[in-house]
């Protein structure tokens, strides 16, 4: 039967990927699918640069990133006027 989804897991990595427990049992594993949940350290190129060599010599394909959601952070509430993102509440950096 073909499937319309791949069975995958959600993880928050953490800020050492040389060291990431959860990300080696990943690898090791029959999962191929991941998406990753969004850190601040997300934005360093190292941190990134890492984790994608890591994924990269695995079977694993990351298939999102798990965009940050609170009361803070709220993307429907989200309004772009002349070409600016604004919002009623502070936004990350990410945005």
């Amino acid at each position: 039967m073909d499937y319309k989804f791949k069975v995958g897991v959600s993880l928050r990595l953490d800020d050492n990927p040389k060291d990431d427990e959860k990300l080696m049992a990943l690898v090791k594993s029959n999962l191929k699918q991941v998406e990753i949940v969004y850190s601040d350290y997300c934005n360093e190129p190292l941190w990134a640069v890492t984790v994608r060599d890591v994924i990269d010599s695995s079977p694993v394909t990351i298939n999102s990133v798990h965009a940050p959601f609170s009361a803070q952070v709220d993307i429907s509430r989200i309004v772009i006027r002349k070409g600016h993102l604004q919002n009623k509440h502070h936004l990350p950096s990410m945005f």
